[in-house]
């Protein structure tokens, strides 16, 4: 589904079923989807490709060990690391249960999160890390802080049952805060405008084809697209059904044949967000100049830099709109509203 709405948009586009293989092929993303990247710092920025996000195995994990008072309210959210295996590396069972059971307080004292110098990810613990074949000497492990309600003296106490025992004696919290000389890990609170943001499937009540997957894509992928979390919270919310354009060039604008892309268009399946074009290669081949270009119909522009510099401490462009589709301007921004009103109710 994603490939049928935002084309070959991947990391690894080697994993592409084989049904979209010999599809037409572009590295410019033309259609509706955000752009994304496959960095490792893509995770901090919230643009990860989603082949390469989902194969992190990312998720939110709590970084309290012991929570007994309200009185200090130290910042410690939920942090997005990486709290699985990867399940194409070959790993013990026992390292997979280590790295993804359910921790005591006095095991969490022991295994606490790292983060990779090498590759800036973050992990649960090092043995997730090395799951992930990162190397020992490149993790820094995160330091332990305890804030009490009452008077503690640790210096005294021989194992971590002691200091669980003793923190909930005398109510201190005990959490973890990432080391100063790594980048900040991404947090998972959510911020102010949170409540705005369509963050779950079937909320326009529109969805008629559920799909686990997908929904399970919604609910953890993050990159954010126009009111929605994600392109797949768009995909689960999708606009009313219309007519669709299936096939190429009935707009009369594609100036550019090609036979892969009218394959492409023909044979790839509905994606159900590229309206009024069944797929993200219907709408390729029904615009102009779409073979490696940034010219549309929409509109012309010509951008020049103004000659008139004399005794200004600015630079000056020109924008002369040569030619302008209004029809299309004016569908695109009647059905954006429709979408935006639909989600204020």
């Amino acid at each position: 589904m994603y490939v049928s709405a935002c084309g070959k948009q991947l990391c690894d586009q080697s994993k592409i079923s084989h049904e979209y293989q010999p599809l037409y092929n572009t590295s410019v993303n033309f259609g509706v989807c955000p752009h994304c990247e496959c960095d490792l710092d893509c995770v901090a920025r919230r643009d990860c490709c989603p082949d390469l996000f989902f194969s992190l195995h990312l998720s939110c994990i709590e970084t309290m060990v012991l929570h007994q008072n309200i009185i200090y309210k130290q910042d410690t959210p939920l942090v997005l690391m990486v709290g699985k295996c990867n399940g194409e590396t070959q790993v013990t069972s026992d390292r997979t249960r280590q790295c993804e059971s359910k921790l005591t307080p006095g095991e969490y004292l022991q295994n606490g999160p790292v983060t990779s110098r090498k590759t800036g990810m973050t992990y649960r613990n090092k043995l997730c890390s090395k799951c992930f074949n990162e190397s020992i000497k490149d993790l820094i492990p995160w330091r332990l802080e305890i804030a009490c309600l009452n008077f503690a003296d640790f210096n005294f106490v021989s194992s971590y049952s002691d200091i669980i025992s003793l923190a909930t004696e005398q109510k201190c919290n005990i959490f973890y805060v990432v080391s100063d000389t790594v980048r900040q890990p991404r947090n998972c609170s959510t911020g102010k405008g949170a409540q705005s943001v369509v963050n779950k499937c079937n909320t326009t009540g529109t969805w008629q084809n559920y799909d686990s997957n997908l929904e399970y894509a919604c609910h953890h992928y993050d990159n954010r697209y126009k009111i929605f979390r994600n392109i797949f919270c768009f995909m689960c919310n999708p606009p009313e059904p219309t007519t669709l354009i299936s096939e190429c060039n009935v707009t009369g604008y594609w100036d550019s044949y090609r036979v892969d892309l009218l394959d492409a268009c023909l044979q790839t399946s509905q994606s159900g967000i590229t309206t009024p074009f069944t797929n993200y290669y219907c709408y390729l081949c029904n615009r102009n100049n779409t073979i490696a270009s940034s010219q549309y119909v929409d509109a012309k522009i010509r951008i020049n830099e103004s000659t008139y510099m004399y005794m200004r401490r600015h630079f000056d462009f020109m924008f002369h709109i040569e030619a302008l589709d209004i029809e299309f301007v004016k569908d695109k921004t009647i059905n954006d509203m429709k979408v935006q009103d639909e989600f204020k109710k």
